[in-house]
């Protein structure tokens, strides 16, 4: 089974908020101390349309925002970014093993 992409993932949380592309650029730009970067509609538009590839080589910056605003994990959005990464690393019980988290 293949994991969910990036965009499909994006767009179902985006829905889930209510929140366009528009607004969710607008929102990295208005939480900027806490996002620390501003995402612009035109280069987000392309993560979820994965133009020319942008998703694989997205910054953890820029996923650090969107996670921010869209309310998720950026290790997660990191990991979707990825096609080569499998989705076994999200997996909570897995993370406490390799990390020795409690």
């Amino acid at each position: 089974m293949s994991k969910e992409s990036f965009g499909e993932f994006v767009k179902k949380r985006m829905d889930k908020l209510g929140l366009g592309l528009r607004e969710v650029s607008r929102r990295t730009d208005e939480e900027i101390e806490i996002t620390g970067n501003t995402v612009s509609a035109g280069y987000f538009s392309q993560l979820l349309s994965n133009e020319g590839d942008h998703c694989e080589t997205v910054s953890i910056d820029i996923l650090w925002s969107l996670g921010v605003v869209l309310k998720v994990d950026p290790l997660h959005l990191f990991v979707l970014s990825r096609p080569n990464i499998d989705s076994k690393y999200l997996d909570p019980e897995l993370r406490k093993k390799i990390f020795n988290m409690k």
